[in-house]
C-alpha cells in the first residue's frame, strides 16, 4: 500500500482482453494514453486509494475543483 493517509481503500480483480487498459474520470474524460498491463490478455489485481473525496464537495462552490482529491491504483498480475 503507497506511504500516507488514505480516506478509502479498495481491492478488485479486472480481466483485460488487450493488456491495454483505459481509464476515464468523471469530470476529466478519458486518460490521454492507456495504462499497459501486459502484451496480451490477463487477469489482474487492482487496489485503489484515494483520499480528499471530503473536502471537494465544499470547494465546488468556488469553481472547478482541481489537485484536491488523489488516487492511486496499483495492479498485478493474478497467481
Amino acid at each position: 500500500m503507497p506511504t500516507g493517509e488514505w480516506d478509502e481503500t479498495a481491492l478488485a480483480s479486472v480481466f483485460c482482453s488487450s493488456g491495454k487498459l483505459r481509464a476515464r474520470g468523471m469530470a476529466a474524460g478519458p486518460m490521454p494514453e492507456a495504462i499497459e498491463l501486459s502484451d496480451g490478455p490477463g487477469a489482474w489485481t487492482v487496489r485503489v486509494v484515494c483520499n480528499g473525496g471530503e473536502a471537494a464537495p465544499a470547494q465546488t462552490q468556488h469553481g472547478v475543483v482541481h489537485g484536491v482529491e488523489r488516487y492511486i491504483a496499483h495492479f498485478w498480475p493474478n497467481a
